[in-house]
């Protein structure tokens, strides 16, 4: 199978000394970037390890460093959240994983992005089963993917089906992003998404009410990341045939059956 790494996390991680090697409480960043790469590769040859134990590895592609998010441009108060100081290796960091992995990155958008897109490109000539995304990032699990968590307290390699896609999708929706200082529905938290989407309540979840910034949202055209993202989510069942999608530039599409990605 082909692995589609989503790097910046691993890459952000091995920019912190280990707590043994601190001298103070404020000496938490690595200094020389060499080491910090060396950290990075043994730590991603350990959860290279884990994952061949479960399946065949035939390619991973390295994605990192994608930069001017277009989020930012729609929402000033996106992320505006994260304070902490960065790692002054980090640039360096990625740069010397892209020289070294041959990584595929992005203008305008955000890594994750860029791995959605290959993921359905992959999708749209292989099949579901051809293709896993390797990531500590929950909203993959908005994907009707094979999906490997490499957290060290969940590690695990799962299938999302297209029910719990939709349910992880929509329930972000309402729950919103505190990493990311997105709160979409305030009033409204975990437990109004599980009940709402509970597979327990069966067509009862029909009598509950949603927030109008949900159903809002619903009624307009959903967002997708590319064309080939569209057509991917369309093949696996998640939207409708001739659902109208929007691009990040603002483009609307709508998703015809066995239409291409160029269409």
């Amino acid at each position: 199978m082909k692995v589609i790494f989503d790097a910046d996390s691993l890459i952000y991680a091995s920019c912190f000394k280990r707590k043994d090697d601190r001298e103070s409480s404020d000496d938490i960043f690595e200094t020389d970037v060499n080491v910090a790469f060396d950290k990075f590769e043994n730590s991603f040859n350990k959860l290279l390890a884990f994952l061949e134990d479960l399946v065949e590895v035939d390619e991973i592609v390295f994605c990192n460093g994608s930069k001017n998010n277009f989020r930012k441009d729609i929402s000033p108060t996106y992320k505006l959240n994260r304070t902490q100081k960065r790692p002054e290796i980090l640039p360096v960091l990625h740069d010397m994983v892209k020289l070294a992995y041959d990584s595929v990155y992005g203008d305008g958008v955000e890594t994750d992005d860029v791995v959605a897109t290959l993921w359905a490109e992959e999708v749209l000539k292989n099949g579901v089963d051809s293709v896993i995304i390797m990531s500590l990032d929950k909203d993959y699990k908005q994907f009707p993917c094979w999906f490997y968590d490499y957290n060290y307290k969940r590690r695990e390699l799962v299938k999302i089906s297209k029910e719990e896609a939709l349910n992880n999708f929509y329930s972000q929706m309402i729950i919103g992003d505190t990493a990311d200082n997105i709160n979409y529905c305030k009033g409204y938290g975990k437990s109004y998404a599980k009940k709402l989407f509970s597979s327990d309540a069966g067509q009862s979840v029909k009598n509950l009410p949603l927030p109008s910034i949900l159903t809002d949202a619903m009624a307009s055209a959903p967002m997708v990341s590319s064309i080939e993202m569209g057509i991917a989510l369309l093949n696996a069942g998640v939207f409708e045939p001739n659902t109208i999608v929007r691009l990040p530039t603002g483009q609307t599409v709508e998703l015809v059956p066995g239409s291409s990605p160029t269409q």
